[in-house]
This record gives structure tokens, C-alpha cells and sequence, in this order.
């Protein structure tokens, strides 16, 4: 909303306002060197945010200073069942940043506000003073309520009020973050314009944090930006693939569904992990430091491990830190490169033979219409191919496809060592179908007459 120079000043401060990093500062020393209660260091610490803020501030203090974690673990652990006393335990790291994000996210506001008012505040009067501050403190508040998307009944989207806990899992952020960027486009100076500024600083900023990130540390973090954080279509091959929205609960719910239809059950395993506090962090770092995964016993002569998939397939070989990052789920940009060039070439290759078999299937329906029309389409697409070639095998494989059962078709396939037992397999199943056309009668043996 403020751009990176607005977060910036809020992290460094302005000139009649100090800034976030600053005072986080003192707050620790006060605490650990000092030996200040959390409560006093805070208040010292951070007085503008107390003082505009009143009894709110009080939940920042106390997530900043982990009282709440604390509290709540040290309950569940003197009562309640394993169950509980596990996810609040796995909890716990996301209180202080929560704190802490609420707090940068105030003084963003209230120093940009003063920045932008420097002038006014040159030489002004002490009532005009008091007045800059007491806009400056009401906008660090706005700033904060509209972009920390805090919890409580008034911080539930409308869409997911008065909905079973389990439904609005993993939703609240994306339905948030996504209507305050639609808002934005009325905070400009005249709300009756459109205003794309906070969009476009968003987009900036995450392009500049992907770009940084993958030149610097050489990783991938577009998942964690401004696309990451919107509800936007699952991957594909999940079972409601494109619907946005799916909570974990009802994912896990159409997975096992699929699964059963399918009689493939590999993607059980990464559906389940969504409904663990931690597990998808858990399942991350078993993937990629698991010996199952990673060959540190075969390291090449640079020293980076071997990585490979389920299938025992090498997928690239990556340098100790960068398998470190990838265990905390920052991808290297390398591996999501080549993951994405892959997923192309598997949708051309894909494409390439639906144009060819509907090729082959115009000339063998003599529809020379429609072949050309495919075949204009494919030198447009593809100029540098030339244009689509028939050959013996092609039309081999096409007859074969329409006289051919599908059955038999797969034999083929198989090896020669091997086919003809599984051809024995196949001329007892027809027997035996052959047998039960027989018991019933002249109508079952029509067929074979014809």
C-alpha cells in the first residue's frame, strides 16, 4: 500500500518519527540485557503504537513478547489431549512474527505520513504538531487493519462467516489479501477514479524479491509473493482443478474419492499433510533431506548431492545450502527453471501428436477439407517443422486402431519374452466369454455368425 519506500521508513524512520528496527532494538536490549518485564519494555519501546492503539496494543505485546504461545502451550501441556498439546506446540513460531508484522506495518503508515508532511511540521505550532501526529497515528492504525488481516469476528471475510472451522482453512488469507488489493483501487485522492497504484507497487515489489532472490541466493520465492497470496487455480491434477478455493479438509475428501476411481493413491500423502500444523514444512524437509531422496554418499566431484524423485530418477544435483534452502521450502531457481521447462515441452509434445492424430484421422476419413485446415494450422504453429510427414508406421498404427481391439493393442506392447503368456491369459478370458454366449443362448451366438 505504502510501496517499498514507505516500508522502508518505517523499518529506518523520518525526522520526527523513529523508525521499527530502531525500537525492536530497544525492546530486546530492555528485555534481555535489562531485565525489563515484556510488558514495561514494550510500553518504553513502542509509546506512539500503545498510546494510539490503547488495549489493542496489548495483543501485539503480548504476541511480540510470545506470552500467548506461552501461555497456551504451557496449558496444553499440564492438560488436554496429545493431539492438542502437539499443534499449539507447532504454533508457537508464528506469534512473534505476527507481532512483529503488525508493528512494521504500523509505523509504515505513520512515518509515511509524516514524511509526507515534513513541510507542516517545520516550524509548525504545537497544536498543528499534535495534529500531524494524531493523523499520522490514525493512519499506522488503517494501515495496519487493512493489510495485517487480523482475526476476530470482524476480521472474517463475509464469505466465510458462520462457516465450520475446517471449511475456511488456509482460505481467510487469500479472501482477504485479495479484497484489499480490490479495494485499493479506491484509495487514491479521488475515490470516485480508479487509483492502481497499490497493484502496481505490489506487483513491483514482488518482482523485485523474485528477481533478488534468484540472483542473490539463487532461489525461487514466487510462491511467498504477491501471486502466491491469491486465490488463484490449484495444480493441475488436483481433484477440483481449476475451482480456487478448496479447503484442505475437502481436498483430502476428493483426493481419497480419486484415488479410489483411480487406484492411485500417491497423492494421499501430500493432500494429509495440509491438515497437520507444520506438516507441509514437515513433508518439505523429509522430500528433500530424506537419504531416500539425497545422495550424500555419491556427491560429485564439486560436492553437490545427487537428487532424485520417487521413482529413483535423478532430478539435478544441488550445492549443501541450496538443499538446505530447499528443505525450508525456498526452491532453487535452477530446479524450478528446468521443472518448468519440462512442463512445457511434456504440453508441446502433447500438442504436436493431437495434431497429427487428427491428421491421420482426416486422410483416413478421405476428408481432405479438414486435413488441410489441420495442417495450415500446424505450419502456423510450428513454422520451423515444416509441414506434418505420414509415414508406413503412422498409418500401420492408425489401422491397427480401428480393427485392432484395445486389449490386443497392449499386447503388443509387452515384450516378446513375455507376450505369450499374457496372449494365454487373454484367449482364456475370451473362452470363458465365448462359454457364457453359449449358455444363453441363439441370441448370444448371433455375433459370432454374422
Amino acid at each position: 500500500v505504502v510501496g517499498p519506500q514507505g516500508m522502508y521508513r518505517g523499518l529506518k524512520g523520518v525526522p520526527g518519527g523513529g523508525g521499527a528496527l530502531k525500537k525492536m532494538q530497544n525492546y530486546l536490549r530492555m528485555v534481555t540485557v535489562q531485565g525489563k518485564p515484556t510488558k514495561e519494555a514494550f510500553k518504553l519501546a513502542f509509546p506512539e503504537y500503545v498510546d494510539d492503539l490503547g488495549d489493542a496494543s496489548q495483543i501485539v505485546e503480548s504476541l511480540l513478547a510470545g506470552d500467548i504461545a506461552k501461555e497456551g502451550l504451557a496449558r496444553r501441556m499440564m492438560s488436554g489431549s496429545t493431539w492438542e498439546k502437539v499443534k499449539t506446540g507447532m504454533l508457537m513460531p508464528f506469534s512473534t512474527s505476527e507481532g512483529m508484522n503488525r508493528v512494521v506495518s504500523y509505523y509504515a503508515g505513520r512515518n509515511q505520513h509524516l514524511y509526507q508532511n515534513a513541510h507542516k511540521l517545520a516550524g509548525a505550532t504545537s497544536a498543528v504538531r499534535k495534529q500531524i501526529m494524531s493523523e499520522a497515528g490514525k493512519v499506522g492504525q488503517t494501515l495496519t487493519m487493512t493489510t495485517q488481516f487480523t482475526g476476530g469476528p470482524l476480521g472474517i471475510p463475509k464469505a466465510l462467516i458462520n462457516t465450520w472451522a475446517p471449511w475456511r482453512q488456509f482460505m481467510h488469507f487469500p479472501l482477504r489479501f485479495a479484497g484489499m488489493l480490490q479495494g485499493s483501487v479506491r484509495m487514491g485522492a479521488d475515490p470516485s477514479k480508479m487509483d492502481w497504484g497499490t497493484i502496481g507497487r505490489t506487483l513491483a515489489g514482488s518482482t523485485a524479491m523474485y528477481v533478488g532472490a534468484k540472483n542473490l541466493l539463487g532461489v525461487d520465492i514466487s510462491q511467498g509473493l504477491m501471486m502466491g497470496a491469491l486465490p488463484i487455480p490449484t495444480y493441475e491434477g488436483s481433484p477440483f482443478y481449476p475451482f480456487p478455493l478448496v479447503p484442505p479438509a475437502v481436498g483430502v475428501l476428493g483426493t481419497a474419492g480419486k484415488a479410489l476411481l483411480t487406484g492411485e493413491a500417491k497423492s494421499l500423502g501430500a493432500t494429509a499433510a495440509l491438515l497437520v500444523p507444520g506438516g507441509i514444512a514437515a513433508r518439505k524437509a523429509y522430500r528433500s533431506l530424506s537419504p531416500r531422496f539425497a545422495d550424500y554418499r555419491g556427491k560429485t566431484p564439486e560436492g553437490r548431492i545427487p537428487i532424485y524423485n520417487d521413482k529413483k530418477a535423478l532430478i539435478g544435483t544441488m550445492s549443501p545450502l541450496q538443499l538446505t534452502l530447499r528443505a525450508l521450502g525456498l526452491k532453487p531457481a535452477g530446479m524450478a527453471a528446468e521443472q518448468g521447462a519440462a512442463q512445457w515441452l511434456l504440453s508441446q509434445r502433447e500438442k504436436i501428436r493431437a495434431y497429427r492424430r487428427d491428421y491421420l484421422q482426416a486422410l483416413m476419413e478421405n476428408d481432405t477439407n479438414k486435413a488441410g485446415k489441420i495442417q495450415a494450422e500446424f505450419k502456423k504453429g510450428y513454422p520451423e517443422l515444416g509441414p506434418l510427414q505420414v509415414k508406413k508406421s503412422d498409418i500401420r498404427a492408425i489401422t491397427n486402431r480401428r480393427e485392432i481391439t484395445r486389449l490386443h493393442r497392449i499386447e503388443k506392447g509387452l515384450p516378446a519374452a513375455y507376450r505369450p503368456l499374457f496372449s494365454q491369459i487373454l484367449g482364456e478370458a475370451s473362452l470363458s466369454s465365448f462359454t457364457k454366449d453359449i449358455d444363453v443362448g441363439p441370441t448370444g451366438m448371433e455375433k459370432y455368425l454374422q
